[in-house]
């Protein structure tokens, strides 16, 4: 198994979408392996502007107390803390592949990044989406430590209609941390055709028996 973390795609930067989906759904195609697409919704991380704003107010209180630029900078400080908080968002897309054993990922990644259009890299390990210790409960997941975020789990076995790559945006844009997990799996041909005759079959059948059964009643 491998993990490979992919830059964001903006839906926008697109110039021919109907190319792009093409191309992606010939990577998945190709490849009769499972294969799972991360994607996370979380507060773009401010956290190096606001250290260096906390590093130069107090290098002024030392050197110069009483300058009038530290109380803008404290509103500055707390500008940024409330924009990451409540305003702006990051989107992190991780691709997990269970490729053939004899399959490396120096030969897999060139051809995600073809099929991506995107910059990408391997990485060792996956993040968490736990900030913190969770409780276990019947319809969620309860914060151990206060202020943190109530988790709820959506789990859906298929996903019928039609899939395009318009899919993602809406969800990743909306303003709550999101995890997205979707399972890729796609069967050879003799599989999926030996399938759907079983299943012509067995309609074909309950239909002989639905018919018969209501010729005798009438």
């Amino acid at each position: 198994m491998h993990i490979f973390e992919l830059n964001s795609f903006p839906i926008e930067q697109i110039t021919v979408p109907e190319q792009f989906a093409e191309n992606l759904g010939a990577w998945f195609s190709e490849r009769p392996w499972p294969i799972r697409l991360l994607a996370y919704n979380r507060p773009c991380n401010l956290q190096l502007p606001r250290m260096r704003i906390r590093e130069q107010i107090q290098r002024l209180s030392q050197n110069k107390p009483g300058d009038w630029s530290v109380p803008w900078l404290r509103d500055a400080a707390f500008f940024l803390e409330a924009l990451e908080q409540r305003h702006l968002r990051s989107a992190r897309y991780l691709l997990m592949t269970w490729e053939p054993h004899d399959l490396s990922s120096d030969a897999l990644l060139p051809t995600i990044r073809r099929a991506f259009q995107r910059p990408a890299t391997r990485i060792e390990r996956l993040p968490s989406i736990l900030g913190c210790g969770y409780t276990e409960q019947a319809t969620m997941l309860c914060p151990e430590r206060v202020g943190a975020p109530y988790l709820a789990c959506l789990l859906s076995h298929d996903m019928r209609g039609e899939i395009d790559i318009d899919v993602l945006h809406p969800l990743m844009g909306r303003p709550y941390d999101l995890a997205l997990a979707i399972d890729i799996q796609t069967r050879p041909q003799s599989r999926t055709l030996a399938r759907s005759e079983r299943a012509y079959m067995t309609a074909r059948a309950a239909a002989s028996d639905w018919r018969s059964a209501n010729a005798w009643s009438t």
